[in-house]
């Protein structure tokens, strides 16, 4: 870069700006009663081990979780369910209508494979659920979990499409590559999906990175106890207690709250 024409004072103010900038990033960002990391427990599709087993044991220890729900999983008979949920401070996240995922897996019906949609029907299809959830819980703010984990509709990401959109506060993705808090997208936010095969010494790992880095740990349950893609209540109990022992230094919060923070942290230090 050529600065040798620039006038000194110029070249100075450039760098004070540069260093205040960088100051405020790193001072101005910390997670509420100075915990040292965030931690969410999500659940997605909306199934009824959630209802059964979830919920009863995060309410046991104080804790709320965020639960995505898909609109072809609503029920009438278990909607005043999650209702109830969302008086006892879960987050009811939006996880699509149909939940549209890739080709490759063979359960996806041709009308919901993600390679035919368009952004714009993502799009659409995600403000009816959110439509469909307000009636339930009577909330404008959630989050978003991609199905499948996947960014792509025909072929195109449509992360940035869905930060402009306004319709999220944040969304989760499947990438359990953490970052500082300040450089993360909140539009594809990390998560890490549990199941029993996983060794409970990588949740640990998984928390103790998050709390080095001040960073956010996000776990992806489906079944609880029962239904599919299992994790045991057991293992479920688990993690729960290990949170509760340290509570301390974690912010165990829906999603929804953990993304306001974050984005309103940035914007107090822009």
């Amino acid at each position: 870069m050529i600065v040798k024409n620039l006038p000194i004072s110029l070249i100075i103010g450039v760098f004070l700006m540069m260093g205040v900038s960088t100051w405020a990033q790193q001072v101005a960002f910390e997670w509420p009663d100075g915990k040292k990391a965030a931690v969410c427990m999500s659940y997605d599709d909306g199934i009824a081990s959630q209802l059964d087993h979830a919920i009863p044991d995060l309410n046991a220890s104080g804790f709320s979780g965020t639960f995505y729900l898909t609109g072809s999983n609503l029920y009438p008979e278990s909607i005043e369910h999650w209702r109830e949920a969302a008086t006892q401070g879960h987050e009811l996240g939006c996880h699509t209508l149909f939940h549209p995922c890739s080709g490759e897996f063979d359960w996806v019906p041709e009308e919901y494979k993600a390679e035919n949609y368009t952004i714009r029907r993502i799009l659409d299809e995600l403000k009816v659920m959110n439509q469909f959830l307000f009636a339930v819980d009577g909330k404008y703010k959630r989050s978003y979990a991609y199905t499948c984990y996947e960014t792509e509709v025909g072929g195109i990401s449509f992360i940035d499409t869905l930060s402009r959109s306004g319709m999220f506060v944040g969304a989760r993705g499947g990438s359990n590559d953490m970052g500082h808090p300040r450089d993360m997208n909140l539009f594809d936010i990390p998560s890490l999906s549990i199941t029993d095969e996983l060794p409970f010494e990588q949740v640990i790992d998984y928390v103790e990175r998050a709390m080095a880095g001040g960073s956010v740990a996000v776990f992806t349950f489906h079944g609880v106890g029962g239904d599919y893609i299992q994790t045991s209540r057991e293992y479920h109990q688990r993690i729960i207690d290990y949170l509760k022992a340290n509570e301390e230094d974690l912010w165990v919060a829906p999603l929804v709250e953990i993304a306001s923070h974050l984005g309103s942290s940035r914007n107090q230090a822009k």
